[in-house]
């Protein structure tokens, strides 16, 4: 899925918007750091609530600060949780780490935006220095796909409102680039734009063949080498305004300025969003998502 912009496109746009400025996004990588994150199943809702007065018997599930747990052995009056080894928390494949769970081989657990394995047995090692952990070959692949963004920004700025408003409008583009693959790693993707939350097939085309979904994409390739085009992207128009018409006594500021200090802080927090972005996922059949903030 890609936007072509025709050359004409930017003084056409700024004719259209009386004195804005507009400049292109040139087409290329979406140049931000690469995250993971899950989309983790809820609780089953038909294990009852934990009961202090309530005798549990070796097997029991209880549900309990929004966590599954599972009784050891006979108990009553100690509540689930690390404090108590009366009960084990039911942990799920993918979720975030947690240096009281303990993990076996083959458990998968997601920190600081990376995939990770089990080598082993272990509790309480962190998977960004321990050899107990290994980085997810699937994780690894998910984190090298090459999204790519194009579109453009109009802009009129403070001073053509006689420094009281400020206004923006354009268009952004996400996309996956066409590859030549044996796997496709995706299967569905999730949208989030502003209030709004939506949930679409991954689509794609190999050598000509549609396919939709990643099992389905897959089975056409059979393991190996082809062309693969992928058609599940997300573009959007926006339009932005701050400040008042009305004479101020100090001009206003554009939302998205700020200090160089607060810049750099905001560099560490992927998963931050303001309410003129939007968040897209591309998330695998083990429900590991691709996050990009866009």
């Amino acid at each position: 899925m890609k936007l072509i912009f025709p050359l004409g496109l930017v003084a056409l746009l700024g004719a259209g918007q009386v004195n804005a400025t507009c400049m292109l996004i040139p087409e290329g990588p979406i140049g931000q750091a690469a995250y993971l994150t899950a989309e983790v199943a809820k609780p089953n809702v038909a294990a009852p609530e934990w009961q202090p007065e309530q005798i549990y018997q070796k097997g029991d599930v209880v549900r309990f600060a929004e966590e599954l747990y599972q009784a050891r052995w006979w108990t009553q009056f100690e509540s689930p949780g690390p404090a108590w080894a009366s009960w084990e928390r039911i942990k799920h494949d993918n979720e975030a780490w947690q240096q009281e769970q303990v993990y076996e081989q083959g458990d998968k657990v997601l920190f600081e935006g990376q995939l990770y394995q089990a080598q082993y047995w272990n509790q309480g090692n962190s998977p960004a220095v321990s050899g107990a952990w290994a980085l997810d070959p699937q994780g690894e692949k998910m984190l090298a796909s090459e999204f790519w963004l194009s579109g453009y920004s109009c802009a009129r700025p403070p001073s053509d409102f006689g420094g009281n408003y400020w206004e923006e409008s354009g268009q952004r583009s996400l996309w996956l680039k066409e590859q030549i693959t044996d796997e496709v790693l995706y299967d569905y993707v999730i949208i989030e734009h502003d209030e709004d939350v939506s949930l679409v097939p991954f689509e794609a085309n190999v050598e000509g063949v549609a396919c939709s979904g990643q099992q389905a994409c897959n089975a056409l390739l059979d393991g190996q080498p082809k062309a693969v085009v992928y058609l599940t992207g997300y573009s959007y128009t926006y339009h932005r305004s701050h400040g008042t018409l009305e004479p101020t006594l100090e001009p206003t500021r554009p939302p998205h300025v700020v200090d160089q200090a607060q810049a750099v802080a905001d560099e560490s927090a992927p998963a931050t969003r303001s309410n003129d972005q939007v968040l897209v996922k591309y998330c695998n059949q083990d429900h590991v998502c691709r996050t990009i903030d866009f």
